[in-house]
């Protein structure tokens, strides 16, 4: 795989175009799937595949019909491409039957304005996450996870007026070569805010200007809530000025006290403030003024249960605003609960690993604002925090109709978009680029349906619209593809914290790990059986157990090709045997790392016990009579009964019951009269085994 960033920078707006290639070495089709961060306040609205000679962009669509499109031409043996938002500020790249020795090249473009700084503004694209704390509430398959092995970019910049600096290296020319295992950090000194044009998807003018956002007068009224949980003594950046005299990387949590403390001398005696620290309790910390109370915080230890610390604060004095700092690197938090208590949540992140997903959320759901600070900036951070906490909490009108003007605060600047039927526009890409950021500021203030409508019309990736191609003109490939995922790089201050704590560097990447996470190098396609054994946290009507790595069975047939059709069949005495449930198997298949294998009746692959619960659920008569229905061997028959149990749970699972069990037909009609046909004997097949 090989990656390249191009950014753009004007007026205050940023354009960011990332190029990934993918090479399928494998002499079967696979599906390529990547999960990675983005910005919260990033708008993706354009993507576009090179497949051979062939140059496709994507459409935008609802999210379902987008999975539904992607899902179908899996079916139909076409190469497709889907970009969809996983969670707010976590985005996943799909890439469906690649085929053997075949080159993909994807490039995606998103927008979004620079955040204030000190004498100007910063860009922050995020490559890589550490290890994130609390289950996550998407599948196994659409996980962030990351890997040893480090991962280079190539990056250009070009900035109409201004000068760029990135942190922690040189620009040369405007290019530089770049590991991806930190933050990539932009600074823009000496830019000059000017209107910027694009044309909206109805043919109307839109323009967005970028300024800084006006100091407030307010005086704070707010809880501060501090992260002290255990990923917040990782180092915070692996840049030399951050570290101590010792030589040891500063963490986190001493770069947040740092920080706060410096900021408190901004704090005055009519402003009322909380100190509020959190693991997996939380309590209030006391002081005599901010800064006492700085200086009495805990070190860090535990987890980051975040939820119950907002939820605690909450139910405390009932504050105008919450600042949160943090990494951001939890899923117990939810997300719209916080959102409706009509507290207004602004948050300051702390790291190079950290993640905007969720606490970027509720900022930006509660009408607060976002910050990131590396390292020693953490000061100022939170200082435009506070800055922020002093302007009025005013709720943003309703959009009933087509929108005419969209005001907003984001990371220290305010944006205006306002439309009109003059359609002046810059040139391309900045046209679509201004259309797309506006469309996104007038997004939360439409109704869910007018929303969907709205973005899908505007090309953008949202929580309603995904964008998907599918190659039409290219050759079928035959089967399910094998999935392999592209993990992120190792984050450079979790090896910082290892060398500075003289742990062995093989060791560097499963520090402080609270779930499993890849062990191997993860930038290359990594078979999904290489995941771990968690099972996504998703409603299922059937309980799952746990998976087993690494067990293979080494008495059952590698390959059935040479079978009898199942018509040939009859019922051994064996199916006379008392029942034996097959429901104590779920979770324990993998599906994704070679489903054409399990189609054949390959078996091996499987834990031993679950391999011959398969084999004597194929001899019951419900089960033999399915797989003569379906011309297919009784054993592939109980594997996908099998699959179809984990389908709400499980993707590649919902696949393999879906082609196996004629799911999928060429017609509605077709697919009607089959179903009527099949359900009976596949519900009393599934009840017949245990499922």
């Amino acid at each position: 795989m090989g990656t390249s960033f191009a950014v753009k920078i004007d007026a205050g707006l940023a354009l960011v175009t990332t190029t990934r290639r993918f090479r399928n070495a494998e002499t079967q089709s696979i599906e390529v799937t990547m999960t990675f961060p983005v910005p919260v306040h990033a708008t993706l609205f354009d993507l576009v595949a090179r497949i051979g000679e062939r140059s496709l962009r994507a459409r935008a669509q609802s999210r379902t019909q987008a999975r539904d499109t992607y899902e179908d031409s899996i079916d139909q043996g076409r190469t497709a491409v889907l970009h969809e938002e996983v969670l707010r500020g976590v985005h996943q790249l799909s890439i469906a039957h690649v085929p053997p020795g075949a080159d993909i090249e994807v490039e995606a473009s998103w927008a979004m304005p620079l955040a204030a700084v000190p004498g100007g503004g910063v860009l922050h694209i995020p490559v890589t996450v550490g290890d994130v704390y609390g289950r996550s509430p998407v599948p196994d398959s659409d996980e962030l996870f990351h890997g040893a092995e480090v991962h280079e970019a190539d990056l250009t910049v070009d900035c109409r007026d201004g000068i760029v600096t990135l942190a922690g290296s040189a620009l040369s020319q405007g290019c530089a070569k770049l590991r991806l295992n930190a933050l990539i950090r932009l600074t823009v000194t000496g830019w000059q805010p000017r209107t910027l044009r694009g044309i909206a998807a109805d043919g109307r003018g839109v323009q967005i200007e970028i300024n800084a956002a006006p100091s407030g007068c307010f005086p704070l009224d707010a809880a501060i809530l501090v992260d002290r949980s255990g990923s917040m003594n990782e180092a915070a950046t692996a840049m030399l000025p951050t570290r101590l005299s010792t030589g040891r990387a500063r963490t986190k949590h001493e770069v947040l006290v740092a920080g706060l403390m410096e900021a408190a001398a901004a704090v005055g005696p009519m402003d009322q403030l909380d100190l509020w620290e959190f693991n997996n309790a939380v309590e209030q910390v006391p002081g005599n003024g901010l800064a006492d109370a700085v200086s009495r915080l805990s070190p860090p230890s535990g987890g980051t249960e975040t939820g119950e610390a907002i939820r605690a604060v909450l139910a405390g004095r009932p504050t105008r605003d919450v600042l949160l700092v943090t990494d951001g690197k939890s899923y117990a938090l939810d997300v719209q609960a916080a959102a409706r208590s009509g507290r207004r949540f602004h948050v300051v992140l702390i790291g190079e690993d950290s993640l905007e997903a969720r606490v970027g959320h509720l900022a930006a759901l509660s009408g607060g604002q976002i910050f990131i600070a590396a390292g020693l900036e953490s000061g100022s951070m939170i200082q435009k925090a506070i800055e922020a906490m002093r302007l009025p909490h005013t709720a943003a009108p309703a959009i009933q109709d087509t929108p005419k003007s969209v005001e907003t605060i984001l990371g220290g600047m305010q944006l205006r978009a306002v439309w009109s039927d003059q359609a002046a526009a810059d040139t391309a890409p900045w046209s679509r680029a201004v259309a797309a950021v506006a469309a996104a500021l007038a997004l939360p203030r439409m109704s869910e349906e007018r929303a969907a409508a709205f973005a899908a019309a505007e090309g953008i990736v949202c929580h309603l619209t995904s964008l998907v191609l599918v190659d039409e003109n290219g050759e079928a490939q035959d089967g399910l593809p094998a999935q392999r995922r592209v993990g992120l790089t190792t984050p450079e201050t979790t090896v910082t914290l290892a060398r500075s704590m003289d742990v062995p560097p093989e060791a560097a990447s499963s520090m402080s790990r609270p779930l499993s996470v890849a062990e191997e190098p993860s930038f290359r396609l990594r078979p999904s059986h290489e995941e771990g054994p968690r099972f996504p946290v998703r409603p299922s009507k059937r309980p799952l157990s746990l998976a087993v790595r690494g067990r293979r069975s080494t008495d059952v047939e590698p390959e059935v090709l040479s079978m009898r059709p199942a018509s040939e069949l009859t019922a051994s005495p064996r199916s006379a045997m008392p029942d034996r449930s097959l429901r104590g198997q779920l979770g324990r298949v993998d599906w994704a790392t070679d489903p054409e294998a399990l189609r054949r009746g390959d078996l091996s692959m499987l834990p031993a016990e679950v391999a011959e619960a398969v084999r004597l659920a194929a001899d019951r008569p419900e089960v033999l009579s399915l797989a003569a229905s379906l011309d297919t061997h009784p054993i592939v028959v109980v594997l996908a009964l099998l699959a179809d149990a984990e389908s709400g749970v499980n993707r590649s699972a919902e696949r393999f019951a879906r082609i196996v069990l004629r799911k999928t037909a060429a017609s509605f009609f077709a697919r009607i009269v089959l179903r009527k046909r099949l359900d009976g004997a596949v519900a009393a097949a599934a009840r017949a085994i245990g499922l």
